[in-house]
């Protein structure tokens, strides 16, 4: 009986610890990804603000030019 339940908890061992291993990798795959999209957004982002101070300065241009007609 005892020497059963000693291989039931070997197996059980093994399997969590595959299972661990998985998580492991998976969590190292998603914050890679993680990362990648942070960085990604961070670039988008700058060119939102790029293009928003772009538009202002035509919108100041494009007003001045109206008040000089």
């Amino acid at each position: 009986m005892r020497q059963a339940n000693l291989e039931k908890s070997v197996a059980n061992y093994e399997v969590n610890a595959m299972g661990l291993r998985n998580a492991k990798g998976s969590l190292e795959d998603i914050q890679r990804r993680l990362k990648g999209i942070k960085e990604e957004k961070a670039k988008l982002d700058d060119r939102k603000r790029k293009a928003e101070q772009e538009k202002n300065d035509m919108y100041r241009k494009f007003e001045i030019a109206i008040k000089q007609l």
